[in-house]
């Protein structure tokens, strides 16, 4: 099985450096600055504990929030992107919608840790006490499994805003003389490493992470070149270990966090805080600008890591670590982790908008006038649907229409109005911009499209006359786009027209985009002969051709492949899927009893690019019964039969093979599946 994200850091034989000092020479920490009332105003962690502590000391509130089941409101002025409190029965798996598994052994990571990351329960756990556990398993002679987690989402840092990640931890505590080697961390890595920028360059700020069972914590941030380069790589600039200030690492939930604070885009900063408190402050002064941008501005996704053995534990005791008397057994615990943004340039719903994909013309960036958008007037009958709605309407158009925001049209339009759309692109290249319009007259020069230098990329686009406002007409336009997070700017050159949407897609490729459970997109067009469930109930045992499905969410486009077929099955494939996506194959029969499925699969995805393939039965909301991760396979027509086992499965169920990833770039090709 091939890890979600294969870290493949070249010179790299020490993930965050962290020192490499014998115990003896570790420094100790400065003592904790503690925020001022005033400054902790802008600080999420430090919002609701510091500024009561602030009053009656800074010891006796924080642990009670630390270890308070749920993440901390989010302040006046902030939003919450994205929270979870890891409520769930004792045993059963982190919510798959927020988490990914990355797998695979140590040697995947390019840190020089030795056990292998499994997405087994008996490593990574909800423990039934509002906590998720991340649990070393195994000896010294025997070997190591643990569990390390991503957020399948990346959350964006707003330029001009505020942006904080945190989290409620605990450490391992392993009895005196038996955690050498234990690394557990609390991670986030800059957005664009999902994009295929290497690291150090993507960046990275890590909240915490202790080594060898020390009830320490350090915190880092890293960019720029390795080795060397502005963040000293492959050490990585910040605080070293120390002990937590309020309550030990291991004796108690302790709250990490990082601050980025871009309010002035000239003079950014990162904080890193425990318990509320300030430990290290990195200036953009120190890096230089071009460094620093490439590490802050493309967001974070987070981490959760418990490591066994590696370059920093070793490095930290000068010895080779574990040892025989390394014990397993032992969990991290995570009571919460949030993510929180002030709204200056956020994108609507904390994500960047996927590219290839649909922009829903009401999903414009937060922050309102001068900053998510500009109108010279407020107008609409729907803008009820945010907040900061304006110019907004219900639509009548039958095209995608029951997304998030799909059920709405930008209306009002008036020259020199204009709404930004922060966007994440898998690849770049030159995508086709299909612009859904309505007009009643026409208009000359209606539009253009603008990246955040200003720059023309579609031209002039005209919105041909369509007879009113609410009778639509699809027109086209190129625009070509660097890799990575950025803004685009829907520039109002003329008034008279509405819009719905903006579908991007690679000229490279014709996909057909479907947006809901309710669509069903039909085969005919591509060429289906009709595998073994073309026909309608289907025996599990067979093989079902990947394009027999009957209805789909996602990005679905069918080619010819050059993968053998077996009886029953056609020579279509489904190419290319991404994050989101998903096929229902209906009334599929497991009879008395099926305990596997396999899978078809072929990859190309770029580096750092892979994903989960889920199986779910009768509802797509549900859990997935079986899962396994695809990264490249070796090319998109190089493929491998994976078969995973899962629960004894009988009767008759609609299946939904769904498709998640923490990146938006596609990952994986379908053939055929079985359930032998």
């Amino acid at each position: 099985m091939r890890p979600l994200f294969s870290f493949s850091r070249t010179g790299r034989s020490d993930l965050l450096g962290r020192g490499h000092r014998p115990a003896t020479q570790r420094r100790a920490r400065a003592p904790r600055r503690a925020a001022s009332v005033v400054g902790t105003l802008g600080l999420v962690a430090g919002s609701l504990a510091s500024v009561v502590a602030a009053s009656v000391g800074a010891n006796v509130l924080w642990s009670a929030v630390a270890d308070a089941g749920t993440p901390p409101a989010a302040p006046s002025g902030w939003t919450t992107l994205f929270s979870d409190d890891f409520t769930g029965p004792a045993g059963s798996t982190p919510n798959l919608n927020n988490w990914t598994y990355e797998t695979g052994p140590g040697s995947n990571f390019g840190t020089g840790e030795i056990e292998t990351m499994t997405n087994s329960t008996s490593n990574c756990s909800l423990d039934g006490n509002g906590d998720l556990a991340l649990t070393m398993q195994g000896s010294y002679s025997s070997g190591w499994t643990s569990c390390r987690l991503a957020s399948t989402g990346t959350f964006m840092d707003p330029a001009g805003g505020e942006f904080e990640m945190e989290a409620s931890v605990k450490q391992p505590s392993p009895p005196a003389g038996e955690g050498m080697g234990y690394w557990p961390a609390f991670w986030s890595l800059g957005g664009n490493y999902r994009n295929g920028v290497s690291w150090p360059l993507s960046g990275e700020l890590d909240p915490m992470e202790d080594v060898n069972s020390l009830d320490e914590s350090a915190q880092h941030m890293h960019c720029g070149t390795d080795p060397g380069g502005p963040c000293n790589e492959t050490t990585g600039i910040g605080d070293s270990l120390a002990p937590c200030p309020t309550v030990g690492c291991q004796e108690g939930f302790n709250t990490y966090a990082v601050l980025v604070n871009r309010t002035n885009t000239s003079a950014e900063y990162v904080q890193f805080l425990v318990d509320g408190q300030v430990v290290e402050t990195i200036n953009e002064s120190q890096v230089g600008t071009t460094d620093w941008q490439a590490a802050i501005d493309n967001g974070f996704f987070v981490l959760f890591d418990l490591a066994m053995g590696g370059s920093y534990p070793n490095g930290v005791c000068g010895c080779t670590t574990p040892n025989a008397s390394t014990a397993g057994g032992y969990s991290m615990l995570v009571n919460w982790v949030a993510v929180y943004a002030t709204s200056a340039g956020q994108p609507f719903g904390g994500t960047a908008a996927a590219v290839p994909g649909t922009v829903q013309a009401a999903n414009y960036d937060l922050g309102g006038q001068g900053v998510g958008y500009s109108v010279s007037s407020t107008n609409g009958t729907a803008n009820s649907y945010r907040s900061d709605g304006v110019d907004l309407e219900a639509t009548s158009d039958t095209q995608d229409t029951t997304g998030t925001g799909a059920g709405y049209d930008l209306g009002w339009t008036s020259a020199g109005q204009w709404f930004n759309y922060t966007v994440n692109v898998a690849t770049a290249g030159t995508y086709q911009v299909s612009l859904r319009l309505a007009s009643p007259n026409g208009v000359t020069d209606a539009l253009h499209i603008a990246n955040s230098a200003g720059t023309n990329l579609s031209g002039s686009v005209n919105a041909p006359p369509t007879g009113g406002w609410q009778a639509w007409t699809t027109v086209t336009a190129d625009v070509t786009l660097p890799a990575g997070v950025q803004t685009l700017t829907v520039y109002q050159d003329n008034p008279g027209w509405n819009i719905h949407y903006l579908d991007f897609a690679s000229t490279s490729a014709t996909t057909t985009t479907t947006s809901t459970t309710t669509t069903t997109t039909t085969t005919t067009s591509s060429s289906s002969t009709g595998g073994a469930l073309c026909g309608g109930l289907s025996t599990a045992g067979a093989d079902i051709s990947a394009d027999c499905y009957s209805s789909s969410q996602g990005s679905i486009t069918l080619a010819t492949t050059s993968d053998p077929s077996p009886t029953g099955v056609d020579s279509n494939e489904v190419s290319q899927l991404s994050n989101g996506a998903y096929l229902e194959y209906p009334s599929v029969n497991f009879g008395s009893g099926a305990t596997q499925f396999e899978a078809r699969v072929a990859s190309g995805a770029s580096a750092g690019v892979s994903g989960a393939v889920n199986v779910v039965l009768d509802n797509p909301s549900n859990a997935p019964i079986a899962t396994f991760d695809i990264a490249n396979t070796g090319g998109w027509e190089t493929w491998e039969t994976v078969p995973m086992n899962m629960p004894t499965t009988t009767g008759t169920h609609n299946v939904y093979i769904e498709f998640a990833s923490g990146q938006p770039a596609p990952y994986v090709s379908l053939h055929y599946i079985s359930f032998p």
